[in-house]
């Protein structure tokens, strides 16, 4: 099967960037804002992480990618910390924006700058 790898990395590549507007929202958030703005902020994570899934882990299986069950595993620690927080949320814990905050600076760093990369690495060493 043809899998046009360019487009896909682009359309990841759009998808992390809508990740760090949303990040760089909650970063600018304080700790006395509303809490009904970092549920919301939590609500938009959620639907850019099934789509960030929905995507890469197709394109994974396409290209035959080794260690998948690792990155898979990374998205469904996502999907669960970010439940987690909502349910933060809506017992009004106070240092649930320092956690989120924490949360998406560890996200970026680990899986973004480093699981994402490994398979980028495999799609140019083709070239």
């Amino acid at each position: 099967m043809f899998v046009n790898k360019e487009i896909i990395v682009n359309e990841i590549n759009s998808l992390n960037k809508a990740f760090f507007e949303l990040s760089d929202q909650v970063f600018k958030l304080s700790d006395s804002e509303d809490l009904k703005k970092i549920y919301v902020l939590t609500n938009e994570l959620q639907r850019y992480i099934e789509k960030h899934i929905k995507l890469e882990e197709d394109f994974m299986e396409k290209i035959n990618m080794p260690n998948m069950q690792s990155h898979i595993i990374q998205h469904k620690f996502f999907v669960q910390k970010i439940n987690e927080i909502k349910h933060e949320l809506e017992y009004k814990n106070t240092f649930v924006l320092n956690n989120l905050s924490t949360f998406l600076k560890k996200w970026h760093i680990l899986h973004i700058n480093t699981s994402e990369r490994q398979y980028k690495e495999i799609l140019y060493k083709d070239r």
